[in-house]
C-alpha cells in the first residue's frame, strides 16, 4: 500500500491593517502618489510660478490658471493698481493683462511673436545664423 505524503500549509494570521501594509499599491494609489509628487514639485518651484501664466500658449496658460489660487490669479491686477504698468509705469491706462497696460501688452506681445518666429525659422534653417 502506498503511503500518502501530505504537505502542511503554513497559515499566518494578520492583525487588521497589516494586510494593507503588505499588499502593493493599487492603480489609484499609484496615480494619487504621482499627482501628489507633481503638486509638490510645482509648489517647490513657487518662485518661478509667481510669473505664471506670463505669455504662455493659451492652453498652457489656461491649465496654469486652473491650478492657481484666487490670490495668485488676482496678483497682476493688484500689481497694476498699486504700481502701474510693468513696462511704462503709467497708472492712467486700463490694465490689459500680466501687469501691462493695453499699449505695452500689445508691444511686448508683438516682440515675443517676432522672437518666436525667428526661433522657428532657425529651427527649420539651422545654418541661417543667430540673431542674438
Amino acid at each position: 500500500m502506498k503511503r500518502r505524503i501530505e504537505s502542511l500549509a503554513v497559515v499566518e494570521v494578520l492583525r487588521p491593517g497589516e494586510m494593507e501594509r503588505r499588499r502593493g499599491p493599487t492603480n489609484m494609489e499609484t496615480l494619487d502618489a504621482l499627482v501628489q509628487r507633481r503638486v509638490a514639485e510645482v509648489f517647490a518651484e513657487r518662485d518661478e510660478f509667481v510669473f505664471e501664466p506670463f505669455f504662455r500658449a493659451r492652453q498652457v496658460a489656461y491649465e496654469i490658471r486652473r491650478l492657481q489660487t484666487v490670490p495668485e490669479r488676482k496678483k497682476w491686477r493688484i500689481f497694476f493698481e498699486r504700481h502701474g504698468c510693468l513696462a511704462c509705469h503709467k497708472q492712467n491706462q486700463p490694465h490689459a493683462s500680466n501687469g501691462f497696460c493695453r499699449a505695452c501688452h500689445a508691444h511686448v506681445f508683438q516682440q515675443l511673436k517676432e522672437i518666436i518666429a525667428g526661433l522657428m525659422q532657425e529651427r527649420t534653417n539651422p545654418g541661417g545664423g543667430n540673431r542674438d
